[in-house]
């Protein structure tokens, strides 16, 4: 097989609680780390869990440390020196229970901002709460995370709704070189209710692109626009600076996904079946697209783009790909290289576990 069980390699446990789509694998000059849910509600208040951090090798996964978070699941990002950050968040409403401090009566609507640094030189797990309070709105939830590696700036969002409302994202700031929380948010006011989320380091903070039931926005720059009516699966900005969205027209049987380009206005079809698992990828400066069906055992196929190439890769005899796949890719400060590795949840016979695997772009 060319996939590993990463949570019986390093011999850790895995909630099943903690399936969800995001960036829990990055890519550094050091190599590959990922990150998952081992237990969750660990207290009464439901509102409490661990985390387990491991180092991929070679048919290897080594557990580095495990961590609590407050409510929710985790992200993780690289920074230039190819340090990683385990990220989390929640808020005093969704602590209510687990002590008085949490009294949601006698508070503020407070973010519960979690960052935890590791150390790739001295192996050393350290964590980097703040406590903010929302000036944008309220029934905040965390949503997603992002890092410029050249600014050094770690963005961790939020989405609720404000006074009039309409849905927002609010995002606070964690200074690498400082380890500090930087006083001030920043909100951005969506258009629709975001469903579906990725973002990024743009030139002045986050960039956004989301999506409802039923179309997809862009927030670049600050400027939201409406880009295309259809589902959103995926998006990406790319080492060029160019804008990538992979969604699907209509959810109906025999549809396919198309890829869309916001600088170049172009939008093609890219024959990858709507239902299969899809993602945007870069390796040694090219596009690619990674995708594998959801029906029989896992094979990736590379699509190519530059020259609409497909490469097929046999990855297990038995192992099904699930519900998600996450690839370490430059958006979440992984290094470019030859080499795409991925993070999947797959199904063997009745296990159900957190899989790697990786392919390489000739």
């Amino acid at each position: 097989s060319r996939l590993m069980d990463i949570p019986n390699a390093a011999l850790t446990a895995m909630s099943t609680d903690g399936i969800a789509d995001g960036h829990m694998i990055v890519k550094t000059n050091d190599g590959i780390y990922a990150v998952y849910q081992t237990v969750s509600n660990l207290l009464a208040a439901h509102t409490v869990n661990e985390f387990t951090l491991v180092k991929i090798g070679d048919s290897t996964a080594q557990e580095l440390a495990y961590g609590y978070s407050y409510y929710g699941l985790q992200d993780l990002v690289a920074d230039a020196n190819g340090n990683v950050y385990v990220i989390g968040g929640a808020t005093n409403r969704n602590m209510n229970g687990l002590s008085g401090k949490y009294d949601v009566n006698a508070r503020e609507e407070q973010t519960i901002l979690n960052i935890w640094k590791y150390d790739a030189a001295t192996g050393v797990l350290n964590g980097y709460n703040g406590y903010k309070n929302f000036t944008g709105g309220t029934g905040f939830t965390y949503l997603t995370s992002s890092v410029d590696t050249e600014a050094g700036k770690i963005y961790t969002a939020y989405v609720g709704t404000n006074e009039n409302n309409a849905p927002v994202v609010e995002y606070f700031t964690f200074d690498i070189a400082t380890l500090t929380w930087e006083e001030e948010s920043d909100v951005i006011v969506l258009t629709a209710t975001a469903q579906q989320a990725f973002a990024f380091a743009g030139e002045n903070g986050l960039d956004l692109v989301y999506g409802d039931a039923s179309a997809v926005y862009a927030v670049i720059g600050g400027t939201e626009t409406k880009v295309v009516d259809g589902l959103l699966r995926d998006a990406y900005i790319d080492s060029e600076g160019e804008t990538h969205i992979l969604y699907a027209a209509a959810a109906t049987d025999g549809a396919t996904l198309r890829h869309l380009t916001l600088k170049a206005t172009a939008d093609t079809d890219t024959g990858i079946a709507a239902a299969d698992l899809a993602k945007f990828a870069e390796a040694n400066g090219e596009l690619y697209i990674v995708s594998m069906d959801t029906e029989n055992p896992v094979n990736v196929d590379l699509h190519k783009l530059s020259d609409n190439t497909v490469v097929t890769t046999k990855m297990d005899e038995t192992i099904v790909a699930q519900d998600v796949l996450m690839l370490a890719r430059i958006d979440n400060g992984s290094v470019d290289s030859s080499e795409l590795a991925m993070m999947l949840y797959g199904q063997r016979g009745v296990l159900n576990n957190w899989y790697y695997g990786a392919v390489t772009a000739e």
